[in-house]
């Protein structure tokens, strides 16, 4: 039993046109009618060449519908096509939903993770003043003690001067022999 994959090549000769999508609706109404009645004309004469009754069985003449019972066809007709389509769109607003919730999702953790790296390179920089705000503290502290300790040295030869100077039987020529 072959599978015919390719349906512009499963059915005669006459029928080899471009694919139905590329057609108008017409057209594509034509080819799907075409196509139908060849695969129906290749069942019936297959069938007919293995069991003729059979076949005029199967493929007899369907009955003609009375006005009402075709309007009854007709209307259970429309109305599975309008459920089908109202199905078809609620499954397709569900899954629009659920991509658009994926989105969301993928969207949010994302933005999560850019304002941790905000928060992280806030910390970072916070982290890098007060590092150089404690340098800047220990350098004042640092030149504070210098000039501590220069004011104390200045005072501390001041006071030795003045000691020796006081100690010295002339202090004009000690300040003479020690300065120049």
């Amino acid at each position: 039993r072959s599978t015919c994959l390719h349906l512009p090549t499963c059915v005669s000769s006459s029928l080899r046109s471009p694919p139905p999508v590329l057609m108008d609706l017409p057209q594509t109404i034509e080819y799907f009618r075409r196509v139908r009645e060849s695969s129906t004309h290749k069942a019936r004469s297959f069938l007919s060449a293995v069991d003729a009754q059979l076949a005029s069985e199967i493929f007899g003449k369907k009955p003609k519908l009375s006005p009402a019972a075709a309007a009854a066809v007709t209307i259970q007709r429309v109305w599975r096509g309008y459920v089908a389509r109202q199905l078809y769109l609620q499954r397709l607003m569900e899954r629009f939903l659920e991509s658009e919730q994926e989105r969301d999702r993928t969207s949010e953790h994302f933005f999560q993770e850019v304002e941790l790296q905000e928060r992280l390179e806030r910390a970072e920089s916070e982290r890098e003043v007060r590092i150089i705000r404690k340098q800047a503290i220990e350098g004042r502290r640092w030149r504070a003690a210098f000039t501590i300790q220069r004011a104390w040295r200045k005072w501390r030869s001041r006071r030795q001067l003045v000691q020796q100077l006081a100690q010295a039987p002339d202090p004009t020529e000690y300040l003479t022999m020690h300065l120049s």
